[in-house]
């Protein structure tokens, strides 16, 4: 059996005359399927995108790819690029954003994998052979949980999608859907199983602290011991309160905050983003998060995206002042593209925040002393939505690259 076959989005194979038309790839593309893994089989089917020349429209694939093991599965890239541009003298395309996966898996990246407790609970629902549904904001993501879950005890299919709950893909154990998600996100019935599971756990808990309570002596002593704990514990808060009771938000305080502590969860405080203008590329984040650090360099993901998709997505430490304020521009660089006149939302993220802004491009040559201001500095309207991008077949999005952006930070 031939080791690597390309298909059409059709499921047909190309340039062979006696290759037969392969309805499982047919179905992958009706799903939104960027990889389908087939462990059982060492066979996998992955998306990518090729033109026949420089100006002609990049059109949509499926290389099938036997493998022998996990570290040859990382040959597909190689061995596509070798068959589409040298054999068949096309060009592999890259630009999208819908190929991002393709990339990653023929490169030496692991990926970013989502941290948390339902992390734990999908591997140990995995383990005993259940499937799971979960959702990730970026094929980055999307490619960091599959190399951590692969070799998974209970996961022999494992799939990547725009869509979750796809029928081509009801038999596989874990399917990774990328959309408009933060962190990692339950989907379907999955989020039951972890509720079922965690309740499990709860009734063993408390039978074993039943257990332990048959020595009334010593659980007599323990009490005590606790009573006499617990009553100082409250005794110290009590006084805390009272001394620093302004980080309680109590009005009580005799001092002020605790030194070097912050209050409550993180949260975003005027977030703005406006392009600079002048004829610039240039976009400016500002804004500040209260209760996170402050004197120093936080990691800090901006997003910004048109009416088309993504534009640039990048995370990188940014320098918070004293007041934990942020103020850097964004340039045109491999992670950004050139802005067309428009509207665009940038969000901001921070651990577990968020916070969106909408700003308007106006193109044009920098303008003379006698322009107005007006014309000159576009106009930023605020928004709390974010506009989805939507992949499709003849819509390209936005790439992102392995590179970090140029950042100038003020």
């Amino acid at each position: 059996m031939e080791e690597l076959q390309i298909y059409d989005s059709q499921g047909k194979p190309i340039r062979s005359a006696t290759g037969r038309e392969n309805q499982q790839v047919k179905d992958f593309f009706f799903d939104g399927v960027r990889l389908a893994v087939d462990a059982k089989r060492n066979e996998m089917f992955c998306f990518f995108r090729a033109r026949d020349n420089d100006t002609a429209r990049s059109e949509q694939y499926y290389a099938k790819y036997s493998y022998r093991n996990r570290s040859e599965m990382n040959r597909i890239y190689k061995e596509v690029k070798t068959r589409i541009e040298e054999e068949y003298g096309m060009i592999l395309d890259t630009e999208n954003e819908d190929t991002r996966f393709f990339e990653l898996i023929g490169s030496s990246e692991s990926g970013r994998v989502p941290t948390g407790s339902d992390l734990d609970d999908v591997t140990t629902i995995l383990s005993e052979y259940k499937s799971a549904r979960v959702g990730v904001g970026s094929y980055n993501e999307a490619y960091g949980l599959f190399s951590k879950l692969f070799n998974n005890e209970g996961v022999s299919k494992i799939a990547v999608s725009d869509n979750a709950t796809g029928q081509s893909l009801s038999a596989y154990d874990l399917v990774i859907e990328k959309g408009d998600y933060f962190g990692l996100a339950l989907l379907g019935d999955t989020e039951e199983k972890v509720k079922k599971l965690r309740e499990q756990r709860q009734p063993a808990f408390e039978s074993k602290y039943e257990e332990e309570d048959d020595d009334d002596d010593d659980n007599d002593l323990i009490a005590g011991l606790m009573g006499a704990s617990l009553y100082a514990g409250i005794s110290v808060a009590l006084f805390l309160a009272i001394i620093y009771g302004s980080c309680l938000g109590l009005g009580i305080g005799l001092i002020g905050d605790l030194p070097g502590a912050t209050c409550g969860s993180p949260s975003f405080e005027d977030v703005n983003a406006d392009a600079v203008g002048n004829g610039s590329q240039e976009i400016r984040i500002t804004g500040g998060i209260n209760g996170g650090p402050s004197d120093t360099d936080a990691q800090v993901n901006v997003t910004v995206r048109n009416e088309s998709g993504m534009v640039f997505n990048d995370s990188s430490n940014r320098r918070l002042n004293s007041s934990g304020n942020f103020n850097f521009t964004v340039q045109p660089g491999p992670n950004l593209t050139s802005l067309s006149p428009g509207n665009y939302t940038a969000t901001v993220e921070y651990g577990e925040i968020r916070e969106n802004d909408t700003f308007t491009f106006k193109s044009g040559p920098k303008p003379n002393a006698s322009q107005s201001e007006n014309e000159s500095t576009p106009t930023a309207t605020e928004s709390e939505s974010t506009p989805t991008a939507t992949e499709s077949e003849s819509t390209p999005t936005a790439t992102e690259s392995e590179s970090t952006p140029t950042a100038t930070e003020n």
